[in-house]
């Protein structure tokens, strides 16, 4: 019997390697993260010395594999930036770090580093188990069990909303705003991004009271690691196109390298201003339904 081997999204996904937006990766950018918690967090980096005059942008991310936003308003000509936007107010909170070195004695060349953080790194033969792990489990999610998805990542750094968002007093001064949907920041969500995701079944369940009765709107899902999900994503189930908000996240570890995480969803009302994500742009999504989705 013959085997056949090609290299899918799926595998990438696996191997943890889906490109950053970013023409070439230097590994001889050397790239330190000091965070001081509450408060702010220091990177710290070094290069050849033959590289010669330099200036440098510093990158900044929730996520390891994508959605880099520049922190920095003007160019560096130093080797440390102090980011003092960062605010770690939770424990299941990270983020990553990336410095663009950018070459003026080689002809504006720009490099880039690979993201860094402060979580303790795993060892080598672990992080392979871990690996091997999610991609059966995502053969299993893409070929069997899974159904397609589109998780959308709220935004939570970034530009400021300009419809709602007032700069003086640093609150939001219209709910449900429809331009940053409800974050304060312009455009809401980032780019989507598809994925496998099994499913509990929705639960039949009626509960009466004196207001009258309410039905059960939460149901349970599950999916690999990678792409990292947050309190508050908002994820799109193809088929019915039904929008949940992520309001629950428990994750199973090998020797501490994530290797599953098991989501609550809450399911939104077509009235949520979070609802017109669906139409956002998604190909799957059948257009002779775009009227009778729209708000």
């Amino acid at each position: 019997m013959a085997f056949n081997f090609s290299v899918t999204p799926g595998f990438l996904i696996q191997t943890r390697q889906l490109p950053l937006e970013t023409s070439r990766r230097a590994s001889a950018i050397q790239t330190k993260v000091y965070p001081q918690w509450y408060k702010q967090a220091t990177v710290e980096w070094s290069v050849p010395a033959s590289w010669g005059n330099c200036i440098f942008d510093v990158y900044f991310s929730q996520v390891e594999d994508t959605d880099f936003v520049k922190i920095n308003s003007t160019p560096i000509t130093g080797t440390s930036f102090t980011d003092t936007t960062l605010r770690e107010e939770s424990k299941y909170n990270h983020g990553y770090y990336v410095v663009e070195a950018i070459l003026l004695d080689k002809g504006n060349v720009a490099l880039r580093s690979s993201p860094v953080t402060w979580k303790t790194a795993q060892r080598d033969w672990v992080t392979l188990r871990a690996i091997e792990v999610q991609r059966r489990e995502y053969w299993l999610l893409s070929r069997f069990g899974g159904i397609k998805s589109y998780l959308f990542r709220r935004k939570n750094y970034g530009k400021r909303c300009t419809t709602c968002w007032d700069p003086l007093t640093e609150t939001v001064t219209r709910d449900n705003c429809p331009n940053c949907i409800g974050t304060s920041f312009e455009g809401g969500y980032f780019t989507p991004v598809s994925l496998f995701l099994q499913y509990d079944p929705t639960p039949n369940n009626l509960v009466k009271n004196y207001l009258g009765q309410d039905e059960e709107n939460q149901i349970g899902a599950w999916t690999i690691s990678m792409p990292d999900i947050r309190l508050g994503d908002i994820i799109i189930r193809t088929g019915g196109w039904e929008a949940y908000e992520v309001t629950r996240i428990a994750t199973t570890e090998l020797q501490g390298n994530v290797v599953r995480q098991m989501l609550t969803l809450t399911q939104l009302s077509k009235g949520a201003v979070e609802f017109q994500l669906v139409t956002r742009n998604l190909p799957d999504f059948p257009t002779q339904y775009l009227d009778s989705y729209q708000l």
